[in-house]
């Protein structure tokens, strides 16, 4: 079950995730070092008597693991990496951006991982973003990496038309005494200052609500 629907392509689907890079610091004047996988490379912080420094390395400057090793170990003040493993060298940097948070790299090795195996066997129910697939999802978060675009080519028209009803009823609410409750004439109005969504509105966009945990 994807986060976002409906589906308009699923680049990449993939399981396996596993440690190909190794990341420490082992500088003496370094109380802290922590290592993290971004959107555009690897963001490498030390704190040293209290200063702290940050620096990053690229994924499109460095777009092999081996790459980006050499670079993370030619920062120098401590820093140091190594490829896990042979077969995982010429592995695409970008690969790891995978959000893992922030690892503890002080005299430890922080290990950054990638999704190793491709997974082709799977089906999917675009409008409502479920990947289907015969064998499961087994395994737990993070097992899974799936790299998707969903969302609408055009507004709906459904939704066009709750937008402008909101920004009419909007209109005509600002006309009033903002310091109004509420208005009646016997037999005739009886009206109150939104504070929600208006009925019309929120029965438009109901087939847009995310019920997921």
């Amino acid at each position: 079950m994807l986060h976002h629907f409906p589906l308009l392509s699923v680049e990449r689907v993939a399981g396996d995730p596993t440690t190909v890079l190794t990341v420490q610091n082992s500088s003496a004047s370094v109380q802290r070092a922590t290592v993290q996988a971004t959107s555009t490379g690897l963001s490498l912080v030390r704190v040293a008597s209290g200063v702290i420094a940050t620096d990053t390395v690229t994924f499109a400057g460095n777009v092999t693991l081996t790459a980006l090793a050499a670079a993370v170990t030619a920062l120098g003040n401590g820093w140091s990496a190594s490829v896990a493993g042979s077969d995982y060298t010429l592995r695409a940097s970008a690969d790891l951006r995978a959000l893992q948070g922030a690892l503890t790299a002080k005299d430890a090795a922080a290990e950054l991982k990638i999704h190793l195996r491709e997974i082709a066997d799977y089906g999917s129910d675009a409008a409502r973003g479920y990947l289907l697939r015969d064998a499961g999802w087994c395994g737990g978060a993070r097992v899974w990496r799936v790299i998707y675009t969903a969302g609408y080519s055009a507004v709906p028209e459904d939704v066009q038309e709750a937008c402008a009803q909101w920004v009419a009823a909007l209109f005509w609410q600002a006309k009033r005494d903002p310091g109004l409750a509420q208005e009646s004439v016997p037999g005739s109005i009886f009206r109150m200052p939104h504070t929600r969504l208006p009925p019309s509105v929120r029965l438009l966009l109901e087939p847009y609500r995310a019920l997921r945990v």
